[in-house]
């Protein structure tokens, strides 16, 4: 089945911001995904936001990837197919 959910940023990144972040994401996203179920969407959905984030951050921002990840908030889940 196919997911979109949508993912909120916004407090996750003003917590990276004060720990010195520049190049920040903003707002809301909404992430495509391929999953069995709701549970395994979200977690995907999530896990490829972090993914970016560390790529994009790199290992020497560890803690500000550490705050995206659990800071993060899903705030909407749609079934797109079956």
């Amino acid at each position: 089945m196919i997911y979109n959910i949508k993912i909120d940023l916004k407090q996750a990144m003003s917590k990276a911001e004060q720990l010195g972040i520049k190049d920040v994401l903003k707002g809301s996203y909404w992430i495509k995904v391929i999953a069995d179920d709701p549970d395994e969407a979200c977690y995907s959905a999530t896990k490829k936001v972090y993914d970016t984030v560390v790529k994009k951050w790199g290992e020497k921002n560890s803690q500000a990837c550490e705050v995206i990840k659990n800071e993060m908030r899903i705030i909407r889940i749609e079934s797109v197919s079956q």
